[in-house]
């Protein structure tokens, strides 16, 4: 969900050409960064540091699950199979609530049976249809690497991401199933939770901007997407990031975020922490070993990170 409201943020940026000093607006944008680089992230997913309550709670889920016969419903399937780290994702995620995660917990079984997430999953990781192939070159996204308490980090270069363009030539319900993918590929690397996002929204040397699209248009598909994605997807992978990071927003995003930020879950908002500007970009390194930042979040790491491509 937080990505395509970003993905909002970006592509209005890139739609509204702003030639006057907005002095109100650099000083908004100085407050929000601060209120956001200064939110602490939330405990990441470890059952050493749960309270005898969390540890009640944990085994009245695992009570439920263990009482289950798979002959009353297959979907429950998953469910039964599922180790005490996911398990607590969802308590997590419902506020420690187990009536809540239980209820979350059926859902996402029949959800996953209903659609097939393994095959789609599969499908993706393999790239065995054209449109999987054609999809995963437009997603500029990389493995970074590790911190060194063994946290993955993980970079999506939203900026180069063609979304208008991508809506023009897939379905809404295949960018759905690409992000289920996308997210699936995270459950399983990440049980812990304990993965850095970091979204990339600037652009650097050399780079286009993304071509502009029809504003009305846009965002009606945006939206559709993003109802599709609230009901369907997010609910089945609570906790999946330990922060995340958004580094280079443009001036306009400022502005923007002031509303977006309400169209994300309380949770995951908690997790976000802003970058911007030199001094940003000083914080960053802060917080994220350089050795694994690429050298346009002024590290040193080498790796090549996917470009994206543009459907003109």
């Amino acid at each position: 969900m937080l990505i395509h409201v970003l993905d909002n943020v970006l592509t209005s940026s890139q739609s509204i050409v702003c030639k006057q000093v907005m002095s109100d607006e650099d000083t908004f944008e100085m407050v929000e960064m601060e209120e956001y680089e200064q939110d602490e992230t939330p405990s990441v997913v470890n059952e050493t540091e749960l309270t005898a309550a969390d540890l009640v709670n944990l085994e009245l889920v695992k009570e439920f699950i263990r009482n289950v016969k798979e002959t009353d419903d297959r979907s429950f399937v998953w469910m039964k199979q599922l180790q005490d780290v996911y398990i607590i994702r969802y308590l997590y995620g419902h506020k420690m609530n187990p009536d809540t995660a239980i209820k979350y917990l059926k859902y996402s079984s029949g959800w996953r049976q209903k659609y097939g997430i393994d095959e789609i999953h599969e499908t993706f990781r393999n790239l065995s249809t054209t449109f999987a192939k054609q999809l995963n070159q437009y997603y500029p996204v990389c493995n970074l690497g590790h911190m060194p308490s063994g946290d993955p980090v993980v970079i999506y270069r939203l900026s180069m991401v063609d979304f208008p363009g991508l809506l023009r030539e897939f379905s809404a319900e295949s960018l759905v199933q690409f992000n289920i993918h996308m997210l699936e590929t995270s459950w399983r690397n990440f049980p812990k939770g304990n993965g850095i996002l970091i979204l990339d929204l600037g652009y650097n040397k050399g780079e286009t901007p993304r071509p502009m699209s029809p504003v009305k248009a846009y965002v009606s598909a945006l939206l559709k997407m993003m109802k599709l994605l609230a009901s369907e997807v997010d609910p089945h992978y609570p906790e999946s990031f330990k922060t995340i990071f958004i580094t280079r927003p443009p001036a306009i995003f400022w502005a923007t975020w002031k509303v977006a930020k309400y169209f994300i879950v309380e949770e995951t908002r908690k997790k976000v922490r802003i970058f911007s500007g030199k001094k940003g970009l000083d914080r960053l390194q802060q917080a994220i070993d350089p050795s694994i930042l690429p050298s346009f979040l002024n590290g040193s790491n080498t790796v090549t990170i996917p470009c994206g491509k543009y459907y003109i």
